[in-house]
């Protein structure tokens, strides 16, 4: 089996009891959701701590069902210099995984000081 999504690492678990033979999953997958799907192989169900819980893949197990994904956007305000930050991201059930986050000029910020270096 192996999952992965744009940047995250892929997930080589094996083609043994528990996982489908060469699936490919096409959802986010962190290190946090390896440990408990390891967990519910072995029939563990472990107390979570703090916030990193992770979650189990069950569309990489056999009779699996695929969880719903979604993605989306965040962006914080333009500061004083026109810089914002953009955060994609994915959701899959109540986990987010980051995907890239991007440090930018606002487009209009940016004609500003075009115009006045232009000018100058």
């Amino acid at each position: 089996m192996a999952a992965s999504a744009r940047r995250h690492h892929e997930f080589h678990g094996g083609d043994r009891a528990g996982f489908q033979s060469g699936y490919v999953d096409a959802l986010p997958v962190s290190n946090a959701d390896v440990g408990a799907t390891a967990a519910r192989l072995m029939g563990l169900t472990p107390k979570p701590k703090g916030n990193l819980i992770g979650r189990v893949m069950t569309e990489a197990m056999p009779n699996g069902a695929t969880p719903k994904a979604s993605s989306d956007t965040l962006k914080s305000e333009a500061s004083a210099n026109g810089l914002r930050t953009v955060l994609n991201f994915q959701r899959v059930a109540k986990q987010r995984y980051s995907t890239r986050r991007i440090s930018r000029p606002n487009r209009r910020a940016r004609r500003r000081r075009q115009t006045k270096t232009a000018g100058q």
